[in-house]
């Protein structure tokens, strides 16, 4: 299900698991996940400060109960489920490859919860949002598409290729990674 989702991304949701679970809810609600997104530190979407602050509220209109073991399987609620499958379209939209924390967070703004009111509260909006994101990170382009799919088709091929096959050519067959702006 998360195979889209970048490490990030993953390990906020694990987060929102950890909440959801040091809370004792039963399901892992939006606010939770905010507060796993929040967690892996968005230092350009917040200060220091405004995030301390808004994890604050976040937490302090939470029901806390008894907690729940982490190694129970927390599942998530349907404000979640549909915040999911809205980051999925944002990504897609913005021909992102990867579903990563921003989107989460795009997916949370469109949910129109209580907690799209409290990022809205603090400048955070789905117009400003996508714009820092679409400046972030860089859409996929149709050569790049093209040239994962045909790694893909050729990664199941390499197992049947001869001994013969010199080493350089199939290092060749790698992708180049790309330098990353400084």
């Amino acid at each position: 299900m998360f195979e889209r989702y970048t490490e990030k991304a993953r390990r906020a949701i694990f987060s929102a698991r950890e909440e959801a679970g040091s809370f004792g809810s039963p399901y892992i609600e939006s606010e939770h996940l905010l507060l796993g997104i929040l967690r892996e530190s968005h230092d350009w979407l917040l200060s220091a400060g405004d995030r301390m602050k808004l994890v604050e509220d976040i937490r302090s209109i939470l029901p806390h109960n008894e907690k729940i073991i982490t190694s129970v399987d927390l599942p998530l609620s349907h404000s979640v489920k549909i915040c999911l499958a809205y980051s999925a379209e944002e990504a897609e939209l913005m021909e992102h490859n990867n579903i990563d924390t921003g989107h989460m967070l795009l997916g949370l703004l469109r949910t129109e919860t209580p907690i799209s009111a409290a990022l809205n509260r603090y400048g955070i909006t789905l117009d400003s949002l996508r714009e820092d994101l679409e400046k972030l990170i860089a859409p996929r382009s149709r050569e790049t598409s093209i040239v994962f799919e045909r790694r893909s088709e050729l990664t199941l091929l390499l197992p049947r290729l001869s001994s013969e096959v010199e080493p350089a050519t199939v290092f060749s067959l790698q992708p180049v990674p790309k330098e990353t702006p400084r």
